[in-house]
């Protein structure tokens, strides 16, 4: 609405001071608006607002603080650069610490940010484990999936470290996940056989064979508890070793007891007394106080089975203990016409 003389103060006051004039955003977007739509405020305050806001800031300077907290009224232009314009800056919302033109955020996210999702790296001896995950974590997963194949992983391929009686060592090269199984084929070529698993097994002496040296383990007891409280484990079972004669060709039996089971608690359950129902009924419809009425429990014994052969149950009485059971025991007998003969026995825990 002002008036000018034509010519330059005209179009100096149209390029520069008039508020009609259309202005472009300052970060660069496509949007257009007139000066005074720009400068005008987003939103005014309404008067409970603006009362308010003269209280915080009076209590503000009052105690001393420093910081006024109150709502600012800001214009379109700020609100369109804070919040609307794709050209606006903004944290990457993966953490990397990195801002960002928000219409670049998404190609950023995908392809740029060190945080991005990345394919883990998986171990080439074919465990399965994997490694990193992310795209900053790549050139650690590729340190920490060597050092697992190189010292770690179960399917690498190690050295066979026995030495015969001659002093040379053995040239196999077998998985680390195969060592004790490898361990246990030298051991068979010494005559020494180990026999682990609860179960009967049979040997039989080879030819030339007239002494053995046996070294027998019973089964260990199972552990208890006692009022919530764990308790200790179950007793070792016996060890017994000895040099034994046999005969060439003759059959061993060989039975390794299993180990007793953990405590098991019982159970209470409260049984409804039908014949004292009964009875107390009577009693009151003849105007009699019936007695105070007893609860009847009926209680369970928690059983913890026995190693075999030969271990004893353990019980459990109610929720407050439980025992477990014995261990079963271990022995070697040589089998003959009359039956088997005991050699070596190893009590159970």
């Amino acid at each position: 609405g002002d008036w000018f003389r034509t010519g330059h103060e005209q179009a100096d006051h149209q390029s520069r001071r008039c508020i009609k004039r259309i202005l472009g955003c300052t970060l660069g977007c496509t949007l257009k608006h007139s000066e005074e739509f720009w400068l005008a405020p987003r939103r005014q305050l309404t008067a409970e607002e603006k009362e308010q806001q003269e209280i915080d800031d009076l209590m503000s300077l009052q105690s001393g603080s420093s910081t006024l907290n109150h709502k600012e009224e800001i214009t379109n232009q700020q609100y369109h650069e804070m919040e609307e314009c794709p050209k606006r800056l903004v944290v990457c919302p993966m953490q990397c610490l990195e801002w960002v033109i928000f219409e670049d955020l998404a190609g950023h996210m995908k392809d740029l940010c060190t945080k991005r999702p990345a394919v883990p790296l998986v171990c080439r001896l074919g465990c399965g484990q994997k490694f990193g995950g992310t795209i900053e974590l790549l050139i650690q997963a590729e340190n920490d999936r060597l050092e697992h194949e190189n010292e770690q992983c179960d399917f690498r391929l190690v050295r066979c470290n026995w030495r015969y009686d001659d002093g040379k060592m053995c040239a196999a090269q077998v998985r680390a996940c195969d060592r004790s199984e490898h361990k246990d084929y030298h051991l068979d070529l010494l005559g020494v056989i180990t026999y682990s698993v609860a179960g009967t097994y049979t040997y039989k002496i080879p030819r030339s064979i007239t002494r053995l040296k046996i070294q027998l383990w019973g089964g260990g007891g199972g552990s208890g508890f006692f009022q919530s409280r764990q308790g200790g484990s179950g007793g070792g079972g016996a060890f017994v070793e000895a040099i034994v004669k046999v005969d060439p060709y003759s059959t061993l039996e060989i039975v390794v007891g299993s180990g007793g089971g953990g405590g098991v608690s019982g159970t209470e359950l409260a049984v409804v007394d039908l014949d004292e129902q009964r009875r107390r009924k009577a009693i009151s419809k003849n105007g009699q106080q019936p007695e105070e009425q007893k609860d009847v429990i009926d209680s369970q014994c928690g059983v913890a089975l026995g190693g075999q052969p030969g271990g004893g149950d353990g019980n459990g009485g109610g929720s407050c203990w439980a025992s477990g059971g014995g261990g079963g025991y271990s022995i070697v007998s040589r089998r003959t016409p009359q039956g088997c003969q005991a050699l070596l026995v190893a009590g159970g825990g």
